[in-house]
């Protein structure tokens, strides 16, 4: 692999991508089925937002 042309890189980028689509959802599924409990805590918001990137 030639580090200094693009086309090299989708091998990479096409899995990285879809990983952190796939985390993004499970983040969003998470907090959005546990809203009220992660509210009633108060640290649980930041930690989150920590989470999300």
């Amino acid at each position: 692999m030639d580090a200094y042309r693009p086309v090299a890189w989708i091998d990479f980028a096409v899995p990285a991508v879809g990983a952190t689509a796939a985390r993004t959802g499970l983040l969003v599924v998470a907090v959005s089925t546990d809203l009220d409990r992660i509210l009633a805590i108060p640290a649980l918001p930041r930690r989150a937002a920590a989470a999300s990137g």
